[in-house]
C-alpha cells in the first residue's frame, strides 16, 4: 500500500504529516534567519564605516570655510571638490545598506506572507477532505436509522424491537424489559452519532468560510509584500548604479588632488618661510621699540575702543568672528598647525581701520597673508605690540607712513591663500603671537 494512500485511510496520520511539516517550514526558517545575522552584521559594519567616512570628509570640508591656511583658494577649492565626492559617495552607500535593509525586511514579508497562505491553503485542503468524510458518515448513520424505522413498520425485523412487541407471559417480562432498554440505547447511540456528526460538520464548514475569506486576505498581503519587494529591489539598484557612477566621479576627483597636491605642499612651505622672514621682522621692531622707548599712543585698557580700550575695532561696524586664534588641525594635511590670528568676516570691498596709532613697517605682498599691512604700535603698557591686516583686496597706506587710530589702511578681500573675503589681524606682544579680542 502507497504512503498516499494510507494517509487518506488514516486521518490522524495525515494531520500528522501535516503538523511535522509546518514544523519543518517553521525550523527552515528559523535557519534562514540564523544564517542572515552575518550578512546583517556585515551591512551594520558597512553602514557605520560609512558614516565615519561621511563625517570626517564634512568636517575637512567645513574646515575649509574658515580655517585653511597657506593653499591657495583654488587648491583649496580642488580639495574641497575632492572631499565633496567622499561625501557624496559615503552618503549613497549608506542609502543604499539602509534601503538594501529595506528589500530585506520586504522579502521576509513576502516569505512570511506566502507561508502564511499556504499554510491557510492546506489547512482549508484538511477541512474540505475532513467535510466530506463528515457527511459521508452523517449519511451512513442517517441510512441506518432509517433502515431500522422502514424494518419496525414492515415488521420484518428479528431485532431487539421485535423481541419487545412479540413475547408474551409474565414469565417473560425481566426479559422484554432488557430487550427494551437494549433498543432504546441502540436508538439513543444512533440519533446521537447523526446530530454529533451534523454538529461537527457545521463547525468544519463554518472554519472552511473563515479560512477562505483569510485566504483572502492573506493573498491581498502577499501580492502587496511582493510589489513591496519589487519595489525595493528596484530602488536598491538605481542607488546602487548612482554609488557607482559616484565612486567614479571620486576617482577622478582624487586623482586630480594627487596630481597637484605637491604644489599644496610646496605653497604651504613657501607660507611658513614668509611667516618666519616676518617673526624676525618683528623681533626686530621690538628691539628698536624697547632701545627708543617709542610710544606712538598714550593711555588704552582692556574694554573697548569706544572705552578706551587697547586697540579698537577694524572696521566701523561689529563684524562677527569667523575664526579664532588658537592650534588646530590643518583640515588638508591634518597636522597640528597654530592660526595666528583672528578672522572676522566682512565682505570684499569693505574699508579697514587701523585699530590704533602707530607706524606702517610692511604694506605688500606676502606670501599665504596676499596683500598685507604692518604695523608698529610701539610700546603699550611697557609691551611692545604690533598688528598685522592680511588678505586684502588692495592698500591705503605705504611702509614708513603714520597712521592713526580709525584711519583706513585698506580694503577687506581674498588676496593670497583665501577661501572667502575676510580680514586675518594678528597681533604680536614683544613677539609672541597672541588673540587681539583679548585687547579690544
Amino acid at each position: 500500500m502507497s504512503s498516499n494512500s494510507s494517509q487518506k485511510k488514516n486521518p490522524a496520520r495525515r494531520r500528522r504529516w501535516i503538523q511535522f511539516g509546518a514544523i519543518l517550514a517553521a525550523v527552515a526558517l528559523v535557519m534562514m534567519t540564523v544564517l542572515s545575522i552575518p550578512a546583517m552584521d556585515a551591512s551594520a559594519d558597512e553602514r557605520s564605516d560609512a558614516v565615519q567616512r561621511l563625517n570626517e570628509s564634512r568636517s575637512k570640508v567645513d574646515g575649509l570655510q574658515d580655517k585653511v591656511e597657506g593653499i591657495d583658494a583654488e587648491l583649496a577649492s580642488l580639495f574641497r571638490q575632492m572631499e565633496q565626492t567622499k561625501i557624496d559617495v559615503a552618503t549613497a552607500q549608506i542609502e543604499l545598506v539602509d534601503t538594501e535593509a529595506e528589500l530585506a525586511e520586504a522579502q521576509r514579508n513576502l516569505t512570511t506572507a506566502r507561508a502564511e497562505l499556504q499554510e491557510a491553503q492546506r489547512e482549508l485542503d484538511e477541512l474540505t477532505t475532513a467535510v466530506g468524510v463528515s457527511q459521508s458518515n452523517e449519511g451512513t448513520l442517517t441510512a441506518a436509522v432509517g433502515d431500522m424505522a422502514r424494518e419496525l413498520y414492515r415488521g420484518k425485523s428479528t431485532s431487539t424491537m421485535q423481541v419487545v412487541m412479540s413475547a408474551e407471559g409474565t414469565a417473560e417480562i425481566n426479559s422484554r424489559a432488557s430487550a427494551a432498554s437494549s433498543l432504546g440505547r441502540v436508538q439513543s447511540k444512533a440519533l446521537d452519532e447523526v446530530r454529533s456528526s451534523l454538529v461537527v460538520q457545521e463547525n468544519q464548514q463554518e472554519r472552511q468560510t473563515a479560512i477562505t475569506e483569510r485566504i483572502a486576505v492573506l493573498e491581498a498581503e502577499a501580492k502587496a509584500a511582493a510589489e513591496a519587494a519589487e519595489g525595493a529591489k528596484a530602488i536598491v539598484e538605481d542607488k546602487l548604479d548612482a554609488l557607482e557612477e559616484l565612486q567614479v566621479t571620486q576617482s577622478q576627483a582624487e586623482a586630480e588632488w594627487n596630481a597637484r597636491k605637491s604644489e599644496a605642499e610646496a605653497q604651504l612651505a613657501s607660507y611658513d618661510a614668509a611667516g618666519a622672514q616676518a617673526a624676525s621682522d618683528i623681533a626686530r621692531i621690538d628691539g628698536e621699540n624697547a632701545t627708543n622707548q617709542t610710544v606712538f599712543e598714550s593711555g588704552g585698557g582692556s574694554a573697548s575702543a569706544s572705552s578706551g580700550g587697547v586697540f579698537g575695532n577694524p572696521f566701523s561696524f561689529s563684524a562677527p568672528v569667523t575664526s579664532n586664534y588658537g592650534w588646530r588641525v590643518h583640515p588638508i594635511f591634518g597636522t597640528p598647525r597654530l592660526h595666528d590670528g583672528t578672522d572676522f568676516g566682512a565682505a570684499c570691498g569693505t574699508p579697514l581701520l587701523a585699530t590704533r596709532a602707530g607706524q606702517v613697517t610692511s604694506a605688500g605682498w606676502l606670501d599665504g597673508l596676499g596683500n598685507q599691512v604692518t604695523i608698529n604700535h610701539g610700546l603699550v603698557n611697557g609691551s611692545s605690540m604690533v598688528t598685522r591686516s592680511g588678505h586684502m583686496q588692495s592698500i591705503a597706506v605705504s611702509a614708513g607712513q603714520s597712521v592713526s587710530r580709525g584711519q583706513i589702511i585698506g580694503y577687506t578681500g581674498t588676496t593670497g591663500n583665501s577661501t572667502g573675503c575676510h580680514l586675518h589681524l594678528s597681533l604680536f606682544v614683544n613677539g609672541s603671537s597672541t588673540s587681539i579680542l583679548g585687547y579690544m
